[in-house]
């Protein structure tokens, strides 16, 4: 399904290309990445505008369709709704579960997604968020270290066993465990203040 998102990705991109270059220039460019990623041939083409693309590789066929805010994506596995802008976007499967959310104000903290363990991060603005069958990978911004401390003493409090942080020229990493089956990765950079946290179940 990732890969699915990926190639979906580009091929939107592609047609926005469409719009202010050559088509055949924006098929071919859109071609090549897809190729790269696949390691076999692909055939795509951008028809209507930009709001219909056929895509044909050695593993199938999908099918894109869209308005411009809304793009629908159709393979022999089922389809893929994307909703929204460069701002907010949002990614749903046929029965409505969220595969992807983005909002660059922020969204809600995810804690239906992640495993039962994991705790509220206070103070950062949550962006991004993949649910995955067991957690969750999310994006945040305003991160800085007295709220990182404080999170990492947060979940030490909770009861999970933290690995020493990991400090790479202000990039830092701390992985850990619960119980001995809930995963945390925590990720976050000082220049920037933004971050990852990737939580599963091992």
């Amino acid at each position: 399904m990732k890969k699915v998102l990926i190639m979906a990705l580009v091929v939107l991109l592609a047609a926005g290309m469409a719009a202010c270059a050559p088509q055949a220039a924006a098929e071919k460019q859109a071609e090549q990445i897809i190729e790269g990623m696949t390691d076999g041939n692909v055939d795509v083409d951008i028809s209507d505008g930009g709001e219909t693309i056929s895509i044909n590789t050695e593993d199938g066929e999908m099918t894109i369709s869209g308005d411009g805010d809304t793009a629908v994506v159709t393979t022999e596995d089922g389809e893929v709704t994307f909703e929204g802008d460069e701002d907010a976007a949002m990614v749903t499967d046929e029965e409505g579960n969220v595969l992807y959310e983005s909002d660059e104000s922020g969204i809600a903290w995810p804690a239906g997604d992640l495993t039962a363990g994991m705790p509220v991060f206070e103070g950062v603005v949550v962006t991004d968020n993949m649910p995955g069958d067991n957690g969750a990978t999310i994006m945040f911004e305003g991160c800085d270290a007295a709220k990182a401390g404080a999170y990492l003493d947060t979940l030490k409090a909770a009861g999970w066993e933290m690995s020493a942080d990991v400090d790479m020229d202000g990039e830092h990493m701390v992985s850990g465990t619960l119980g001995g089956s809930e995963t945390i990765t925590f990720m976050w950079t000082e220049e920037t203040g933004e971050g990852m946290i990737m939580n599963g179940v091992q």
